[in-house]
């Protein structure tokens, strides 16, 4: 579904690299799609409720049910340690451009847990969705 499922991002521009490994201690921070990984829905659903209040989760599940329903929905999460500290998703829709069908992707839900902010690890999610095709 997503393509190459795992992502090590361990060749970071050198400023982030070296921000990461000083902060993280040399961590490596994983991107993998949820879709093609091992990552229990029970898990992710601990991680959804860390970020939702109890009804901005039940709208967010309703519109992942939605996003799913359309072509090409993908939900990528950030991995420190094994553990998920962040997520985006993206969805392909088409638009017509000049007169011409387009594809593109949309952004969406993008979330770092607090504790995780700061290590640049909202721009590498964002620099996974840049690769999505």
């Amino acid at each position: 579904i997503c393509g190459e499922s795992v992502r090590k991002y361990g060749g970071l521009s050198k400023s982030i690299e070296k921000v990461l490994n000083y902060k993280l201690k040399s961590s490596m921070v994983d991107i993998i799609c949820l879709q093609d990984s091992n990552i229990s829905f029970e898990e992710y659903d601990v991680f959804l409720h860390k970020i939702y209040d109890a009804n901005s989760y039940q709208r967010h599940v309703k519109r992942n049910a939605w996003y799913a329903k359309g072509t090409g929905y993908r939900v990528y999460l950030a991995l420190l340690d094994g553990k998920i500290v962040g997520q985006t998703c993206n969805y392909r829709a088409d638009a017509i451009i000049h007169g011409k069908k387009q594809e593109w992707w949309w952004s969406v839900d993008t979330y770092v847990l607090p504790e995780a902010r700061g290590y640049g690890i909202g721009k590498l999610l964002q620099k996974n969705n840049e690769k999505t095709k």
